[in-house]
């Protein structure tokens, strides 16, 4: 992608980290689990132990 300014190509940066990056990508710190996984796994089971 062609860029016209600076700007606009560190918006699409900090777009592609926020978005994929940091909560897409898998890590090993999370079992290799993505972030969004992680959490919604860890909400159901925080549910089924309130049931």
């Amino acid at each position: 992608r062609h860029y016209q300014t600076r700007y606009e190509a560190q918006q699409d940066i900090l777009q592609y980290i926020a978005v994929f990056y940091n909560s897409q990508r898998l890590h090993s710190y999370l079992d290799y689990k993505s972030p969004n996984q992680y959490e919604a796994e860890a909400e159901a089971a925080k549910s089924i132990k309130a049931a």
